[in-house]
């Protein structure tokens, strides 16, 4: 039982020199020292052990783990420390608004009836005006 132990201590020691963000941290936590983990069913274990293989794998256990927990607690301000040393251009402020996404554009069938209709519009006008209308003709959009 104890080299259970010490083999599960030593796994979870490598793993954790090979943590370097705040997520792989918290799920390195959950796994090694979580409810379901395989130290903690070690120490639920321990009803099934003698009465002096209890107090030794306990004792063990519990050490290892209050070491595991010290350990962790120190890797999390190790990565605050290296986040906070971070030149500012490189940390991102969530609170800030995303990048405008474009809502899109005209339809091509609507693209290609304006471009046919634009000519025909300042055709109507240069006819008004070829007819040497009055200035104030209401087709013209001027008010009388």
């Amino acid at each position: 039982m104890l080299d259970k132990i010490d083999q599960l201590s030593s796994k979870a020691f490598d793993e954790l020199n090979g943590i370097s963000s705040q997520s792989e941290l918290e799920a390195w936590r959950v796994r090694h020292l979580g409810r379901k983990s395989p130290l903690v069913q070690t120490l639920r274990s321990l009803a099934a052990l003698s009465i002096e293989e209890k107090r030794v794998v306990g004792a063990r256990a519990s050490q290892v783990k209050s070491a595991l927990e010290k350990s962790a607690d120190e890797k999390l301000a190790s990565l605050e420390r290296s986040l906070s040393q971070l030149p500012s251009d490189e940390i991102i402020d969530i609170t800030l608004p995303g990048k405008k996404i474009p809502l899109g554009r005209l339809h091509p069938t609507s693209q290609i009836l304006d471009e046919i209709c634009d000519p025909l519009r300042k055709l109507r006008r240069f006819n008004h005006s070829w007819l040497e209308s009055p200035p104030l003709h209401t087709s013209l959009g001027a008010k009388a």
